[in-house]
């Protein structure tokens, strides 16, 4: 495991980075830092958690002026205000160009998830293919966290148990993200590890810090994932809104063979057809542009 990329995260909107662009879409990060994963990843910028309108406005108008869409990445823990100013931005530009995907992912995996999306925008068809390929891309992630107290942690929640272990000196805990894996583990003194899932194929390791034990995160991901190579980010101004607690250190693994994850989604998913209301080609029961319920899912709600 070798430490390949020291990424800085992006805060400002810039003409030369305004989303990641492939095919017909563009991917911008809101409230979600990002950073770069290497050489020949687009880059994906990044807006405040509460971003100004007027960069939202930018970001619409070049992707419109290009004829493109916009799909903004946004954490669902944190949505307003920025996803009231997104419907403003939607009205005033008259536009539903302008798609939105929500993660409960914590910040140092959003921003992985929004520029891992940058690079399927190049691989799909239709912006709906995307945001069908997104869940599956968040299941293929999995998140270690290393906290100091579990006090103000709300997901996953902690046991009464753990509450009260946090105040106690020397107090350590791992925190979890995967599926029906995800959970709160009290680390003794040894600083023992917990049980992480097995995982398959080429990954990516993507850590950050704020004053916490780097050192017991990276020793674990070393043993779990030893082949992989690690990403340093710095950490978010958001993480500790996220975590609760000022020291933690947080991990993310990530797929690489992205080709993997788009053929996963594509095989869960049903062939395009055109929107009953807008015509845009979609593969979902209810049309991201439009909002309309599709024609197959009236007809299946009416045989149930």
């Amino acid at each position: 495991m070798s430490a390949v990329d020291v990424c800085s995260n992006r805060g400002k909107m810039n003409e030369s980075a305004i989303a990641a662009r492939g095919g017909d879409i563009d991917v911008l990060a809101v409230g979600f830092p990002t950073c770069s994963l290497g050489e020949g990843v687009p880059p994906v910028a990044s807006l405040p958690i509460a971003p100004p309108v007027h960069l939202l406005v930018d970001a619409v108008t070049a992707s419109l002026s290009a004829h493109r869409t916009l799909l903004l990445v946004l954490p669902s823990w944190a949505d307003e205000p920025a996803r009231g100013r997104i419907a403003t931005v939607r009205a005033l530009r008259g536009t539903d160009r302008m798609l939105t995907y929500s993660s409960a992912l914590p910040p140092l995996a959003g921003g992985i998830l929004a520029v891992l999306a940058g690079q399927l925008a190049a691989r799909v068809n239709t912006p709906d293919e995307l945001l069908a390929a997104l869940p599956v891309l968040e299941r293929e992630m999995t998140v270690l966290a290393w906290l100091r107290s579990v006090t103000g942690l709300e997901r996953p929640a902690p046991s009464m148990a753990q509450h009260l272990r946090s105040h106690a000196p020397g107090a350590a805990f791992a925190v979890v993200l995967n599926g029906s894996r995800s959970g709160v583990h009290t680390l003794g003194k040894k600083r023992s590890r917990p049980n992480l899932p097995k995982r398959d194929g080429s990954v990516g390791v993507a850590v950050a810090d704020s004053g916490a034990d780097l050192d017991w995160l990276r020793t674990t991901c070393q043993r779990w994932v030893p082949d992989a190579d690690v990403h340093r980010i710095r950490p978010s101004p958001v993480a500790t809104r996220y975590w609760g607690s000022a020291p933690h250190a947080e991990a993310v693994v990530f797929p690489v063979d992205l080709g993997l994850v788009l053929s996963a989604s594509r095989n869960r998913s049903d062939p395009a057809e055109p929107c009953r209301w807008c015509g845009e080609a979609v593969t979902s029961s209810t049309c991201p542009f439009c909002g309309s319920v599709q024609e197959s899912t009236l007809r299946e709600g009416a045989r149930s």
